[in-house]
């Protein structure tokens, strides 16, 4: 690693980094899988769903400008790598809650389990 950024992050500045993540961000901010929680009442899944894709580039691209800082102590570049491990999980939680397993719900037959009831 040169300058303290991840070789693969070398090709571009910090800030070009940071600016495409924030862009991403604001792009899953505003379309976001509104089918994948048709049905589903809001609570912690629908936020998940609704927020989580673009908190993970916001983390990433907080964590990419972490490790930008040149600093004597390795604080920042902690910070950096807890932040992408952070990007990580929100991001396997939001797969998760999106794509993942539902719980059936009852339709206005009565009939969850049998969805050729109606």
């Amino acid at each position: 690693m040169v300058g303290g950024m991840p070789a693969l992050f070398e090709y571009a500045p910090p800030w070009a980094w940071a600016t495409g993540c924030a862009m991403l961000a604001l792009v899953y901010f505003l379309a976001w899988p509104k089918r994948k929680v048709e049905g589903m009442p809001r609570g912690v899944r629908y936020f998940a769903v609704r927020w989580f894709h673009g908190l993970v580039w916001v983390l990433l691209g907080v964590s990419l400008s972490l490790h930008a800082v040149r600093d004597d102590s390795s604080a920042a570049r902690t910070a950096a790598k807890g932040l992408a491990v952070l990007a990580l999980v929100v991001y396997a939680a939001f797969v998760l809650d999106a794509y993942g397993p539902r719980r059936a719900t009852t339709t206005d037959s009565g009939d969850a389990a049998n969805p050729r009831a109606r």
